[in-house]
């Protein structure tokens, strides 16, 4: 993947399936799923006392790992059909009994190349930022750089949002050691959402969930969640940041004062344009002396629009 790519790639990542036996008693042998390649792409566990099926689709469908995500081609019928017979055929060896099944969480994933390191470090403090939960706080991972001595932030993982889904973004160059700067974004939809979505619990069971119906409907999900439950808070966000910003230039009557109280709030050159645009309705100032500010901020601070363009192939997919 291409560090200058235009190009985002979405689909399908992780699956988690919650299997109940109709014997509680029932004994049941946990198993790593592994395809005809050798490539294990799943496992039957326990867990507190449930039992759970993960299922990797990338691998399932072959792919060496799962830094791409997988998107849903005719082609694949066959090889879906196959997938399901082998995760039957494990279930029926694992849990002794009868059992029913639906699918409890299900992860869309979406890939951007971004410039730098600090373009996803930004668009994590945002999304922190937005969805952190009640206690102002939301998970996050950390990372050191290669010299060992500075740390950034390089992933986080939101609060549950409206208990329908979570939003988990991380540098997954940094996580594979690609050396380039891959922007993950992962949309983890709840039972809730699912439950919503395919509103028959009949078509929650494996069976449903690994056809064509199933996953093209999935696939369709990430834009319909980022445009529903992330665009809406992100947006209202940056307008916030640009009226504090704007307020802060009118009170002080120097823009560029105000944007180093605000260095660490505001995400991109954009929120200053539209801060200096509620200014100059104020006070009056020019165009030129608009375009300096902006110019300047650019050249002493390295403030640029790489967020908002995130955002806006965000907004397209």
């Amino acid at each position: 993947m291409k560090k200058n790519s235009k190009k985002m790639f979405c689909g399908i990542d992780e699956l988690i399936f919650d299997i109940c036996a109709e014997d509680v008693f029932v004994k049941v042998k946990e198993k790593e799923l592994i395809n005809k390649h050798g490539i294990q792409y799943g496992e039957i566990y326990i867990t507190s006392q449930k039992i759970k099926l993960k299922v990797n689709l990338p691998r399932a469908m072959g792919y060496q790992n799962n830094f791409f995500p997988y998107k849903y081609s005719d082609e694949d019928a066959m090889q879906l059909d196959l997938i399901k017979a082998d995760i039957i055929n494990a279930l029926k060896k694992a849990v002794r009994g009868s059992y029913k099944n639906k699918v409890e969480k299900v992860e869309l994933t979406a890939m951007i190349a971004v410039d730098s390191q600090d373009d996803i470090e930004k668009f994590c403090r945002l999304i922190s930022e937005v969805f952190c939960d009640e206690n102002k706080q939301s998970a996050q991972f950390i990372n050191k750089r290669s010299d060992g001595f500075e740390t950034v932030i390089t992933g986080c993982v939101s609060a549950a949002i409206k208990n329908k889904l979570k939003i988990k973004v991380y540098d997954k160059g940094v996580k594979e050691n690609m050396g380039e700067n891959i922007l993950r974004i992962e949309f983890v939809l709840l039972s809730r959402y699912l439950k919503q979505l395919f509103r028959e619990e009949s078509r929650t069971s494996i069976e449903n969930i690994l056809a064509a119906e199933s996953l093209i409907l999935l696939q369709k999900e990430f834009s319909v969640c980022y445009r529903t439950y992330v665009a809406p808070p992100i947006d209202e966000c940056l307008k916030k940041t640009i009226r504090k910003l704007a307020d802060k230039m009118i009170a002080s009557r120097h823009p560029i004062s105000a944007y180093r109280e605000m260095t660490n709030k505001v995400h991109c050159l954009e929120e200053v344009r539209r801060a200096l645009k509620m200014y100059a309705g104020k006070t009056g100032q020019s165009d030129n002396a608009k375009n300096r500010v902006v110019n300047e901020i650019k050249r002493k601070y390295g403030l640029n629009d790489n967020i908002y363009e995130i955002l806006k192939r965000l907004k397209i997919t």
